[in-house]
Parts: structure tokens; sequence; C-alpha cells
């Protein structure tokens, strides 16, 4: 009981700085001014176009356009333009929240990331994308830059505010920054992608381990730890490719893992702790269906066909799902991490929705880089293993005593004869 409780201890105060750095704000670098409007006219990309009613951006920042809106807004910025060099002159874009855009320099269009409407595709942000500008239109010691910025429905629901900047400078010096940024994102990530490896291969030995002994708890465990390495599917494709990940595949993907993760989650649970409960099945497998539904349905296109009210109950209800299944889990595994038995799996099973719900909350703690979510899975994989192993241990000296007994008795039938 001390070793459990201990180990909560340690892994608490390990996670502590994490939870502090994601509920500090960083200072944010410095912005040029930056104007917005909400709307939508390609007049107010020019340079001579007056843009002193708009409002300003604060620390870089502006709110999302309305639910009920074209999805448009519009961002305007004065830039000094580096001295000139024999280096071609690039503008960097960096936005925060799903979108596509389109970059207009000194009046004229330089570049896009996704598409816009009639026919909109966002992109998967947290990236930045480069495009060229014509020499011609470096002359200017400052050069206007506008940003025409769609947002989807999902993020102008779910969002509040947007933030970026746009940065000029060489071209193969942006270039560089830019693919060094990628290849730190797949390093960064490799930790945690060979751990979820690893896990998927235990969960394969499990399964080997299940065919031979038909239990229960074995075979759930099996797919679960199977499961785990297809988690990373979705940051996998936004972190390994070198373009902008469209939003719908990022989401189709996440939906396809959680359909894999979240009812094997449910069995395991059931099979674990000998859960004999018809309400516990029932709600959970509910509400996994109605999340999967919600997040799928506003975020793969279909929330074109629907009105803004519509996207938001359906958004409202898959959240609320994903709610009761993560409070379920939770007090399921807190419980018998109280009452036992199985106190070190429930405990590494609590971290995987305490992960989801915490995310929920804009939280993100992690170990050594490595999310609470996918923690949870590395310590119920470890817990469980050390309970085939104190099985295996207990059943090879029972099976040593058990041969001892029969030894004993053979000696007893030498020494007394054979019998008539």
């Amino acid at each position: 009981m001390r070793r459990h409780f201990l180990l909560a201890l340690l892994l608490t105060v390990a996670l502590a700085p994490n939870f502090a750095r994601a509920q500090t704000a960083q200072q944010p670098a410095s912005h040029p001014v930056i104007l917005y409007h909400f709307g939508d006219n390609p007049a107010w990309a020019a340079p001579n176009f007056n843009d002193s009613a708009w409002p300003v951006a604060k620390n870089g920042a502006w709110p999302l356009p309305p639910l009920r809106s074209s999805g448009y807004v519009w961002v305007r910025m004065q830039i000094p333009v580096p001295p000139a060099s024999h280096q071609a002159l690039a503008a960097m874009v960096h936005l925060a929240r799903d979108s596509s855009e389109q970059l207009y320099f000194q009046g004229a269009l330089i570049g896009q990331s996704g598409q816009l409407p009639p026919h909109p595709v966002a992109v998967l942000r947290s990236t930045t994308s480069v495009f060229a500008v014509p020499s011609g239109l470096a002359v200017a010691p400052v050069a206007t830059v506008a940003l025409r910025i769609w947002y989807p429905q999902d993020q102008r629901y779910l969002g509040k505010e947007d933030d970026g900047n746009v940065r000029l400078g060489p071209a193969p010096l942006l270039q560089s920054e830019q693919h060094a940024n990628h290849l730190s994102g797949i390093l960064t990530s490799l930790p945690a992608l060979v751990l979820d490896a690893l896990l998927g291969l235990i969960g394969v030995g499990l399964f080997l381990l299940w065919y031979g002994s038909r239990r229960r708890e074995l075979f759930w465990f099996s797919l679960l730890l199977i499961t785990v390495p297809f988690q990373l599917l979705p940051d996998a494709l936004h972190t390994f490719l070198p373009q902008p990940l469209p939003a719908w595949l990022y989401y189709a993907a996440f939906v396809l893992v959680d359909c894999l993760g979240m009812p094997v989650t449910v069995e395991f649970l059931r099979t674990i702790f000998n859960i004999r409960t018809r309400w516990f099945r029932i709600i959970l497998h509910i509400a996994w269906v109605v999340f999967v539904v919600g997040m799928f349905i506003p975020r793969v296109g279909l929330s074109q066909t629907l009105s803004p009210f519509a996207v938001a109950v359906v958004l409202d209800v898959g959240l609320f799902a994903l709610y009761i299944f993560n409070c379920a889990t939770i007090l399921t595994n807190l419980r018998y991490l109280i009452t036992g038995p199985n106190r070190a799996i429930a405990f590494g099973m609590m971290l995987v929705p305490l992960g989801s719900l915490t995310n929920q909350f804009g939280i993100q703690p992690s170990l050594f880089n490595i999310k609470l979510f996918f923690l949870g899975f590395i310590l119920a994989g470890f817990a469980i293993a050390a309970l085939l192993i104190r099985q295996a241990i207990a059943a090879w000296r029972q099976g040593d005593l058990l041969r001892g007994e029969i030894a004993a008795a053979r000696e007893v039938q030498q020494h007394l004869g054979p019998l008539e």
C-alpha cells in the first residue's frame, strides 16, 4: 500500500513543474502593431487602404469571428523590410488556430495555405509556412502585409482568439529555420514514439499469451496496449509530414483512434476489476459513441451543411460525453486504487482519463516530454507485467510444491512396499 502512494507522490512532484509551465503564460514576443477586421473585402489588401478605424490586436492576438458569420477576418500590419541583399526575400507566417489563409504583400497575393470557401479546407496549425516575396515588391523600407484568414465553425465556437505573426527575412534563412523546427518536432516526439511502440510490442506478446491461456484480462489488456501506438497517429501525421496537414485528416485519424481505444478501455476495466454493473458498460459505451460522433461531424467537412446552432449543439454534446467518460473512468479507478485489488493498474489507468480531462481544460502535463495520457498506459503496462510475473512465480512455486508432494508420496509407497 505504501509503495503505491509513494509512487503517486513521486509522480506528483515530478509533474508539478509541467503544470506550472502549462499555466504560466510566456512573455509574448515583440509584434508589429496588428490591426484586424471581421468580414471579407479584397480591397483591404491594398497598401493605401485606410485602416485607422480597425481595432488593435492585444499582444498580437485577435478574437475569432463569431460563429454566425462568414468566418473571415483580415489582419494587417506594417513590417520593416530587411536591407537589400543578394538573397531572395521571404515571409514566414505562423498562426495558432486551424484555418486557411492568403498572404498579401504590398497588395499582391504571394501565398496561400489550405483552401478558402466555397470549398474550404483548413490546415492544422502550430506549424509555419514560408512564402517567397517577388523582388519587385520589396522596394519600400516598410511593407504592408495583410492576412485574409478563414476559420471553420468548430474553431469559431470552441476558441476565443488566435495569435500569429509574419516575419520577413532572407529566404534561405527562413527555410532553414522552418526545416529546423520540423526536425526539432520529430526529435522531441521520438521518446514517446519509442515507448508507445514498445507498449504495442508488449501488447502483441500478451495477445500470444492469451492465445495459450484464454484469460479474459490478458485479451483486453493486450488489445489496449496494441492500440497505444495508434494513439500517436494523429500527432505523428502532423509532426512528420513536411507540409501543413489538412485539419479534416488529423481529426479523421483522431476519431479512428478513439473508435479503437475507448471501447477496449471499457471492457478492460470491467474485466480486470470484475465490474458486474450493467449500467457501467452501457453508459460508457454510449458516451464514447456520442463523443466520436460529436467530434466527427463538425470537423471533417460536414459542418458546412449544418447551421451554426446545430454545430454548437453537436460539439457541446460530444464534449459533455467525453467529460462523462473521463469522470466515470477516473472514479472507477480511484475506487479500486483505494480498496484494491490491482492498485497499481488502477493508478496507471486513472492517469489516462485524467490526462484527457486536463487537456479539455487546456492543461497538458507531461513527464520527460511524455504526456500524462500516455504515461498512464506505460505505468499500467508495467503494473500488469508485474502482476503476470507474480502469478507465473506463484504457479511455478505451486508446481514445485506439488512435485515435492508427489515425490514424498512415492517415497512413502516404496517404504511400505507394493499394495496387495
